[in-house]
């Protein structure tokens, strides 16, 4: 049986996990660890040479910054396709004020 406090709980951790927010940073992650993935699996086999694993940093060095300078409409576009359902999505546009109840903007 769930009592007040549980409760209150469960619906605070709903709230955070279907925020726009979380699911953004969720889908960052995915796409980095996608990108990273060769690189990581390269690095744990201990035959590798190590030209090899430097061209393979060099390679998702320059993916990564492919998708910082150049993946934020698809990203957004993903979270936007994702997002239909209920979430409420942010306007890029407005002020910013951080949660923690300081005036950042």
């Amino acid at each position: 049986m769930i009592n007040l406090s549980q409760r209150g709980d469960v619906d605070v951790a709903f709230n955070m996990l279907s925020s726009f927010e979380f699911i953004l940073i969720l889908h960052m992650m995915k796409e980095i660890m996608g990108i990273s993935d060769c690189l990581f699996q390269a690095l744990q086999k201990q035959s590798q040479y190590i030209q090899n694993i430097m061209q393979l940093v060099c390679s998702t060095k320059i993916l990564i910054q492919k998708l910082r300078e150049d993946g934020w409409q698809n990203l957004l576009k993903d979270m936007i396709f994702f997002c239909d359902h209920d979430i409420d999505i942010l306007d890029f546009n407005s002020t910013y004020v951080a949660c923690n109840g300081c005036s950042q903007h």
